[in-house]
């Protein structure tokens, strides 16, 4: 996540996060994840325009068509926006004979898309490889939390968490490393020492609302009666 936030820092998209971009340097105890491979990188706010007239807007999403790194994923670690982003850009580069009209709305289209693109996109994709490298699964949500739980032989804590964890990516909760980082923690919490005071009282507060939702079923049926 260092390597990430680095990267931001200078505005700079990696866009291919991945298992196999990863490199482990040094030697356990004290190995460290470096982050490799920048040939599709770019800096987002190079290609970001204030969309207010149309003239001009087409040689602004031509400066894109030109980036051919800009907009492709690797399957399975890509975010939403970067999946919208790659079809209004193939939407826009086949033109099938649109007047200028058409080919200016589809150029706008692209442009208000590369507008909202930013670190998050990264985000999104080093969180689905976590789940990657801890699991040896590709996150969706046909995951089975049972056999998470059977086949990696991690206690129903650290797996409920995990699973929170990829459901706030998957509603883009990420928007900074530090929120990662802040969910890593409890996690190898979890996992070390078997409890923490987040989960502990995320937990207790559950089961204090669903004792009010029993209590009020009761309280309806002596009602009734």
């Amino acid at each position: 996540t260092d390597g990430i936030a680095h990267a931001h820092d200078s505005f700079i998209i990696h866009r291919d996060i991945k298992p196999e971009n990863i490199w482990l340097q040094g030697n356990v105890p004290n190995q460290q994840m470096v982050l490799l491979d920048f040939g599709s990188a770019f800096a987002y706010q190079d290609y970001q325009v204030e969309i207010k007239k149309p003239e001009g807007l087409r040689a602004w999403a031509d400066r894109l068509l030109e980036n051919t790194g800009i907009g492709t994923y690797s399957e399975g670690y890509e975010s939403l926006l970067i999946k919208q982003f790659a079809d209004a850009k193939e939407n826009y580069a086949n033109e099938d004979g649109d007047d200028e009209e058409g080919c200016t709305k589809r150029a706008e289209a692209l442009l208000k898309i590369m507008n909202q693109l930013n670190i998050s996109v990264d985000i999104f994709s080093a969180v689905q490889m976590f789940f990657y490298m801890i699991t040896g699964t590709i996150y969706t949500e046909e995951v089975v939390r049972e056999e998470l739980i059977r086949e990696l032989n991690l206690s129903e804590l650290v797996i409920d968490y995990l699973l929170e964890m990829m459901m706030k990516n998957q509603d883009n909760y990420y928007t900074s490393v530090d929120k990662v980082k802040e969910d890593l923690r409890v996690l190898q919490t979890l996992y070390v020492k078997g409890a923490h005071p987040k989960v502990l009282i995320q937990n207790l507060r559950q089961s204090m609302l669903k004792s009010m939702e029993i209590d009020t079923v009761l309280l309806g049926e002596v009602k009734k009666g």
